[in-house]
């Protein structure tokens, strides 16, 4: 095996396999340290053992999460191509702040083993970001991390901020417009070992459109969702992500198929009318479809919490921000959602909630 897959910087210390090994079996043997931590290093082990394939779950955002085998080379050609990217070098310093059992998290050993990146740990909570003291060249973080420092004085001092695992608001791009780091928001799936396209957030470059990492192509299929092909992919990935494709390098997210509103032959993006109203509801809402005897499928408000004030007043206001397809036909106050450890509301699954409890 190649040294620099078997070394890694923690904490300004090279260390190699045979010390990873016995640290590493120490940590995972001792139950007295948190899980979190214990799964760093039950990590570490399966990398130094040369092991070939990284068995890993799908987000369960759509779905319940489902096991996906992840080449070893797949994982290291993906972080050299994030390296290339954001011109990680070696002794640069990164803080994992995400939990070592999902792929991004992974993603972040691999890069620092690869390019010879300087690994700090810290547990993966939503205040993650908010004691930090040190400089630190990329952090990769969820949006609900961020909206906890976003108003700090000063603010972490961060060179690269990369976003995943969740929808970015328009409120939090807002924000994040004013912010010192250069912030980035992230395309990628497990299936495609983390991110395969970028978007900048801030200052000079940012953008509403997604650009496809060196090596990376993309196309869009007849009904306008993104195929993926890359080198460290095997075959072409054809997502449901719906997508407005330019030169076959950048593309503009319009949200997922499944998600996709048929309202009388009128074709609704849930995602996009959520934009829309971003500015409306400071509480957690999302657009979806129910089944309706006169449309075929209606859209929905599902709003987090208890009625504020009467539905009439909410619609009124939301037509000044939608068109009149948009504005959905009825609205629901739900005490809880359905979503992922990361943040992401999973529709589909708070949706059959509200149905089995307003049918039971």
């Amino acid at each position: 095996m190649d040294k620099k897959n078997t070394v890694l910087y923690i904490n300004d210390e090279p260390r190699e396999a045979s010390l990873l090994q016995k640290q590493g079996s120490e940590v995972i043997s001792n139950q007295n340290y948190p899980q979190w931590y214990r799964e760093i290093w039950q990590f570490i082990l399966e990398w130094i053992s040369d092991r070939k394939y990284f068995t890993l779950f799908t987000s369960g955002s759509t779905g319940e999460p489902k096991p996906i085998d992840i080449p070893r080379e797949a994982m290291i050609q993906s972080a050299e191509m994030t390296a290339e990217f954001f011109q990680l070098t070696s002794g640069d310093t990164i803080l994992l702040c995400l939990p070592a059992r999902y792929i991004a998290g992974k993603m972040m050993i691999v890069r620092a083993f690869v390019s010879g990146l300087n690994l700090h740990l810290t547990e993966p909570s939503r205040e993650a970001l908010q004691n930090i003291t040190e400089e630190y060249r990329f952090i990769s973080a969820v949006p609900m991390q961020v909206q906890s420092v976003l108003h700090n004085i000063p603010w972490p001092n961060i060179e690269t901020l990369l976003l995943g695992g969740g929808p970015i608001t328009p409120e939090l791009e807002n924000h994040i417009r004013d912010v010192p780091a250069s912030v980035y928001h992230s395309y990628g799936m497990t299936e495609t070992v983390t991110h395969v396209a970028i978007r900048k957030l801030n200052g000079a470059g940012a953008s509403d459109f997604y650009t496809a990492l060196p090596g990376v192509k993309l196309e869009s299929s007849r009904d306008g969702c993104l195929i993926i092909e890359a080198p460290h992919i095997s075959g072409k990935i054809h997502t449901n992500d719906v997508v407005t494709l330019r030169d076959n390098t950048y593309f503009r997210w319009l949200g997922r198929k499944d998600n996709i509103i048929n309202s009388g032959g009128i074709k609704l993006y849930p995602e996009a009318i959520e934009k829309k109203l971003s500015g409306v509801f400071t509480r957690k809402f999302f657009i979806a479809g129910l089944p309706d005897e006169k449309y075929g499928e209606k859209a929905v408000l599902f709003v987090k919490g208890t009625p504020r004030e009467d539905e009439t007043s909410i619609l009124h206001e939301i037509r000044l921000y939608v068109n009149k397809y948009e504005i959905p036909k009825e609205i629901r106050f739900l005490p809880e959602f359905k979503s992922t450890e990361s943040g992401k509301i999973r529709r589909k699954a708070t949706v059959v909630a509200y149905r089995d409890s307003y049918n039971s």
